[in-house]
């Protein structure tokens, strides 16, 4: 059975869902349980370090520590395991939507549409002017999919959702104080960064970075620091300028940012100073109720777990 991308609010079962993201050089886990009118709970939260050829022993390991047995689970691609698109929605009928993107996204992926898992999500607030509808679109090969599914079922894990990290933040965003009004939310990796833009719930944008850690704190000097930091701030002002010009929205006024390198306050300094809104880290710990209190590299591990795991608030 092959599951769709980003499956629709499932009915949560009374021992939480579980997320797992799963990348070359290790595994992530956590578990989160939500009641209604409290904080969601994260009850479990792990990351081990490991290669693809250990990955189903060590997933199967975490699962058996956490005691996650049966526990269902939403599951985060990584970047390189699925093509988000953003396209003109098809004036369709909602019953006959999904086999008119299919149709309209078959040449914009490297592999046959045939072969293809996909899932839209609208964004509202486009009614406004003579401006063609937008939407979202994740594609994803199914064996890759059901190779994933497979992977996590047999470490004894009950599989719901595959999920994507656009909407892994928007999960964490919606925790925020500022999501109210509207949030920009930075995640860094080694090699790129994924910005969203997220109000009350709703992805309205991102955008992907080809500029991450490596790259903007490799440099020696101020002055090349500077440069990589620029580079940051044009990205962040242009969605910032698309959301507030596509969508008719108020300015956001925070960016939050999520990283453990030891530089990263020079970054947000800097922001701070040449963005225009406020810019700061976030710290996991104070929007959830835990008793797992989780540093700046636990979170950087584990932030699109948890992300996973808020999936049943949405």
């Amino acid at each position: 059975m092959l599951i769709s991308l980003f499956k629709r609010k499932q009915k949560q079962k009374q021992d939480g869902l579980a997320g797992v993201t799963i990348d070359s050089t290790g595994i992530s886990v956590s578990k989160i349980r939500h009641q209604e009118g409290q904080p969601p709970s994260l009850e479990a939260c792990a990351y081990r370090a490991c290669d693809v050829t250990n990955q189903a022993s060590v997933l199967a390991s975490l699962v058996d520590e956490l005691k996650l047995k049966g526990v269902s689970c939403s599951h985060v691609l990584q970047p390189s395991e699925y093509t988000l698109l953003f396209i003109e929605a098809p004036d369709v009928e909602a019953d006959e939507l999904k086999s008119a993107v299919r149709w309209r996204i078959k040449d914009m992926i490297d592999f046959h549409i045939d072969d293809a898992v996909i899932d839209v999500f609208d964004i509202p607030g486009q009614s406004h002017g003579n401006r063609p509808r937008m939407m979202y679109v994740a594609a994803a090969q199914s064996a890759l999919i059901q190779k994933k599914v497979e992977l996590i079922q047999n470490a004894g894990l009950d599989i719901s959702v595959v999920d994507i990290p656009e909407l892994s933040q928007r999960n964490i965003s919606s925790l925020l104080p500022e999501d109210v009004s509207g949030v920009a939310f930075l995640c860094l990796s080694e090699t790129s960064g994924l910005i969203t833009l997220c109000r009350q719930s709703t992805l309205y944008l991102t955008r992907v970075l080809d500029i991450g850690k490596q790259t903007l704190f490799s440099a020696s000097d101020a002055e090349g620091r500077a440069r990589a930091f620029d580079s940051v701030v044009l990205e962040v002002q242009r969605s910032l300028d698309y959301y507030e010009s596509h969508y008719a929205q108020a300015p956001i006024k925070t960016l939050v940012i999520t990283d453990e390198h030891e530089n990263v306050s020079e970054l947000i300094n800097y922001l701070n100073e040449n963005l225009g809104i406020k810019s700061r880290m976030l710290d996991i710990n104070i929007v959830l109720d835990s008793k797992i209190k989780m540093d700046d590299a636990m979170q950087a591990h584990c932030i699109p777990a948890i992300g996973a795991a808020l999936r049943s608030m949405h």
